[in-house]
């Protein structure tokens, strides 16, 4: 992966990390210079990911960008079919009995299935 793809890959993961981060915090983060974070900036607000006013980064959960180069983004998978993915949560939640042991792996639909595990 080219050296800028997996830094703005890393920016879109800080990002959803902290919802709104100063250009100096991320330029810190990411071990670049101010004028290298505003170019990697411009190319994701150009493309719909990212929003920034006044020095401020935030990420854009209204775009269907899941990918930057092969990364996938969770967070935005999570937002579509909420409705299916909540249904299939509370089903596989009813399998569970008392004292099962259960590893959930990663995905946005595994989401949904933790959120469903009663809490007793």
């Amino acid at each position: 992966m080219k050296k800028q793809t997996a830094r703005l890959n890393q920016i879109v993961q800080y990002l959803q990390g902290e919802p709104l981060l100063s250009v100096a915090r991320l330029a810190e983060q990411c071990d670049v210079s101010d004028v290298t974070l505003r170019r990697d900036l411009k190319q994701l607000s150009d493309e719909g990911i990212v929003h920034v006013v006044n020095g401020a980064v935030s990420l854009n959960l209204s775009t269907d960008k899941l990918r930057i180069g092969d990364k996938y983004f969770i967070s935005q998978q999570a937002q579509k079919q909420i409705e299916e993915k909540t249904r299939i949560g509370k089903e596989a939640a009813k399998l569970l009995e008392p004292n099962d042991t259960v590893v959930i792996d990663v995905g946005s639909t595994a989401y949904f299935f933790a959120r469903a595990i009663p809490h007793d």
